[in-house]
């Protein structure tokens, strides 16, 4: 790390970052529960105050402590992915913003279901996705018909898994197209035909089918 800007970057190899890391969870740890306590504060506490002076909840935080330190020693044996020495795999240390900030998100739980059910967290999903359109060169405008459009994943397995289940739908794309046979539209001679264009034909149908869509009544567009 030669350069100082990425000095506070990373929680570093030695830790060296560590009293950052720790003031940053505390603080916003405390923060949601400052948020907890005052969303209804007139409710009386759902867990009682002198319940952490009963034997089965001695016995449980006993029990977790065991269970956390079992996890944290072998852990351990973890690749050391923070370690510049360490050059096996295409990782490395996590940046430290990112960690903070998953950190300060798993108390909310959020669920990227709906709208409704993750109303924060979908509007930022959004902004992250066009920042990555941005950064890739794609056209990044809500307002203009081309601009970028996708959703972020758990992993690369579950975004290689949508890949492949998009590059089916735009394959089979012009076979549903000729099935509905959209009047006005050239379509394909036959299914096998139609299975069988290639990905920028297909793409093609899309657009055309797009623009007709685009000149059809407001209320005559879900059928389509």
């Amino acid at each position: 790390m030669s350069d100082p800007i990425i000095y506070p970057c990373f929680l570093g190899p030695y830790g060296e970052n560590n009293d950052l890391l720790e003031k940053l969870v505390v603080e916003f740890l405390r923060d949601h529960v400052y948020w907890r306590r005052n969303l209804h504060p007139e409710d009386p506490p759902a867990i009682p105050t002198r319940a952490a002076d009963g034997p089965a909840y001695r016995d449980f935080e006993a029990r977790l402590r065991r269970e956390l330190h079992s996890l944290s020693a072998t852990l351990k044996r973890s690749v050391p992915f923070h370690s510049p020495r360490y050059l096996g795999h295409m990782v490395s240390d996590l940046l430290l913003p990112g960690l903070a900030a998953q950190i300060l998100t798993l108390p909310y739980n959020p669920n990227n279901v709906s709208a409704e059910a993750a109303p924060v967290t979908i509007d930022l999903e959004i902004k992250v996705g066009l920042q990555l359109a941005r950064m890739l060169g794609f056209v990044d405008d809500p307002a203009l018909p081309n601009c970028a459009f996708g959703h972020l994943t758990s992993g690369g397995t579950v975004a290689n898994y949508q890949g492949l289940r998009l590059a089916l739908a735009l394959k089979a794309f012009p076979v549903a197209l000729r099935a509905i046979a959209p009047p006005g539209l050239a379509i394909a001679d036959d299914d096998w035909s139609a299975f069988n264009l290639t990905p920028t034909a297909a793409i093609a149908r899309y657009g055309q089918w797009l623009h007709w869509l685009q000149g059809q009544p407001v209320d005559q567009r879900p059928h389509w």
